[in-house]
């Protein structure tokens, strides 16, 4: 049988109408920095609703942004002018002491082990900012918990809120793609 038109239209538009709310609310990450899956939107984040821990979607500042791409670390999106969107949880906000060194972060109340690597998986120099304390700090610290091989703030540091487009939640993930030896628990500390 036959669907007549005026159903097929229908079908169509439905179609159409969830595919644009589906982009609008979902951002699939492919990206192992983070666990591989779907994400939800789940509301605009401003400065009085991040706190360490939250999952934020996030533009890289323009200089960052044209390295990432340079070296095959982002893709070629247009939600970040040019640039995809990367998911990372928040390990520092403004207002934060934190010290980094080559093997992870120090905040108020615990120590992070994620050692920054001088090279990256292709053997290239892998540029760091400066390691040491990082007092009232103005921006937010972005970490890839996932894996030991993230590119986040370890290497370029803080971003402003400005870049920070939502909080995120993982809707669907597959555990296990891209999963490296990375603890994200503190060593010591309060979590």
């Amino acid at each position: 049988m036959r669907m007549a038109r005026p159903t097929y239209l229908y079908c169509a538009g439905l179609l159409l109408a969830v595919i644009t709310l589906a982009l609008h609310f979902l951002v699939l990450n492919l990206s192992p920095s983070m666990p591989v899956g779907l994400y939800l939107k789940t509301g605009k984040a401003n400065a009085s609703n991040l706190k360490t821990g939250d999952l934020v979607l996030a533009c890289l500042p323009p200089e960052i942004k044209k390295f990432g791409l340079a070296r095959g670390y982002l893709g070629k999106a247009s939600i970040c002018q040019g640039a995809d969107a990367v998911i990372k949880q928040i390990y520092g906000v403004p207002g934060d002491d934190l010290t980094l060194t080559m093997k992870g972060m120090i905040t108020k109340s615990a120590y992070y082990i994620f050692p920054t690597k001088v090279r990256d998986s292709q053997n290239r120099p892998l540029p760091y900012i400066s390691r040491g304390a990082y007092n009232n700090t103005t921006g937010y610290w972005l970490i890839g918990t996932n894996s030991p091989d993230s590119w986040d703030a370890r290497y370029w540091g803080p971003v402003p809120l400005t870049n920070i487009l939502s909080h995120v939640k993982p809707l669907v993930v597959f555990p296990g793609i891209g999963e490296k030896d990375q603890p994200d628990q503190p060593i010591f500390g309060n979590e």
